[in-house]
């Protein structure tokens, strides 16, 4: 995330923090950049994401 500052030559502060929202703007999740965890959530958090809603290949093709 980033925030206008007028004392820095680029006039912007940036945070280690992340946000995931979807395509409906709804926040998902926060997550620590510094953190290797978080950053490993954060992906599997985005793949969640682009997966929902999605069905699979085999699906109707199976008889239960």
């Amino acid at each position: 995330m980033a925030k206008e500052n007028p004392d820095d030559p680029l006039g912007l502060v940036h945070t280690e923090n992340f946000v995931l929202i979807d395509t409906q703007k709804r926040i998902r999740g926060f997550y620590d950049g510094t953190q290797a965890q978080e950053m490993e959530r954060i992906l599997h958090d985005i793949d969640v994401l682009q997966n929902q809603g999605k069905k699979s290949l085999f699906f109707g093709l199976i008889n239960y």
